[in-house]
């Protein structure tokens, strides 16, 4: 896609050409490191400046004016006041006007796959491995990958959106999710899971092979949970975040977004995770705290 494009959607908007960089390939956070990538500072975020210093696959980049001159880039900036917000607007511009997103591969379906005849398969950019089974009511939507002997119980809803917002002269604008699931081989689902493709086009919320998840958890956007993971009933998994190999989320637990709870860590019922969990530590609490320093608290307070 042109930079230019961009003055369709803002013909006021300013545009710094550096480099070469005339055009872009896909759009994403500054964690991107998809080449061709336009992204965003927020606002006045020191860290993201100077992330977006140091990247070199940044082809175009929305940021205020006033730094352009502390930022050292080959990237074409594109001046606003709001960055976050115009970034997105931009991005729901091109998806409503453009087919920029488009997605229209056929299906591949294995002949050994067992979907259940009220399961609602959408009819593009899905795979679906061998022998897997889908449940009744599942709905599966487009740019799904389903490995090999994944069990989808009814009611599950994969590759779904979820709730992104920016604001325009004061009216909120939804943003529409383009990108998509990943599950590996041996993943079992149980009822009235949801699964949120991301935001962006790339990577797609990922999980891994021999991941057990039980019933009403939801995963949310550009989530990645890698092999081996055991998440029980009712968990709520923020955008972004990241469960380690062979970790554990219990009844009733949220993670924050953009947490990681390390390899074998355990986070135990009800749970609230708000920063990240080193590997092989075991959580509890509201806010979630050392297991064993929770335990001494309670003990504390009881005596």
């Amino acid at each position: 896609m042109l930079i230019e494009e961009v003055k369709n959607f803002r013909s006021h908007y300013e545009i710094e050409y550096r480099g070469n960089n005339k055009e872009f390939d896909i759009m994403g956070t500054l964690l991107s490191n998809s080449e061709g990538l336009c992204t965003f500072t927020r606002d006045d975020n020191f860290d993201d400046i100077n992330m977006a210093a140091e990247k070199e696959n940044i082809s175009a980049l929305f940021i205020r004016k006033k730094y352009a001159d502390k930022i050292k880039t080959n990237a074409t900036l594109i001046f606003t006041e709001k960055p976050y917000y115009d970034f997105h607007l931009f991005h729901q511009y091109l998806y409503e006007n453009t087919d920029f997103f488009s997605l229209n591969k056929p299906n591949q379906i294995a002949e050994s796959a067992e979907i259940h005849p009220s399961a609602i398969i959408e009819d593009h950019d899905i795979i679906i491995g061998e022998n897997c089974k889908i449940g009744p009511g599942v709905v599966i939507h487009a740019n799904t990958i389903l490995g090999n002997d994944i069990i989808i119980g009814a009611g599950c809803v994969i590759g779904g959106e979820s709730l992104h917002v920016a604001y325009e002269n004061g009216k909120r604008v939804f943003i529409s999710h383009v990108g998509g699931v990943t599950i590996g081989d041996n993943t079992y689902f149980g009822s009235n899971n949801v699964v949120v493709r991301n935001l962006y086009k790339a990577p797609p919320t990922t999980i891994g092979a021999n991941v057990a998840i039980a019933n009403l958890v939801m995963v949310g956007h550009n989530v990645k949970i890698e092999d081996n993971v055991q998440i029980i009933s009712n968990v709520v998994l923020g955008g972004g975040c990241i469960i380690k190999d062979g970790a554990r989320v219990s009844f009733g637990s949220n993670v924050a977004n953009y947490c990681v709870v390390g390899e074998k860590a355990w986070v135990t019922i009800g749970s609230v995770v708000t920063r990240d969990v080193p590997p092989g530590q075991r959580v509890s609490g509201n806010f979630a705290v050392p297991h064993e320093k929770l335990i001494q608290h309670v003990k504390n307070i009881s005596q």
